[in-house]
């Protein structure tokens, strides 16, 4: 079972923004964008257990594991302190109350 503590350093990058943001590439993927005040998942159409567990690494070691992502039949499935919810590709949600302010395909 892969460690989900901290962020795995195999393909995967992590840019620190001025304001306090960041975003982690898997690959040539931004899997994960934090503005400050918002989340955006982004599974590039590579819904595989390393891409979600790279989210849930990302949920670990930056916000102390009050998000994650899994599987519920066959989509990835964000679960936050507001509920679970469901996502074809993208995902955005407020990091504070955990409602999801946008999903989409990507299609």
């Amino acid at each position: 079972m892969p460690q989900t503590q901290r962020i795995s350093r195999n393909n995967t990058t992590i840019a620190h923004r001025p304001n306090g943001g960041y975003a982690v590439t898997l690959h040539s993927t931004v899997i994960v964008k934090f503005d400050g005040a918002n989340v955006t998942l982004n599974t590039g159409g590579w819904n595989t257990a390393t891409t979600r567990n790279r989210m849930n690494q990302v949920a670990n070691q930056f916000h102390n594991g009050s998000w994650r992502v899994s599987m519920s039949k066959g989509k990835p499935s964000l679960r936050t302190k507001a509920g679970v919810f469901q996502f074809d590709r993208t995902v955005t949600f407020d990091i504070n109350t955990g409602l999801v302010q946008n999903t989409n395909t990507g299609a």
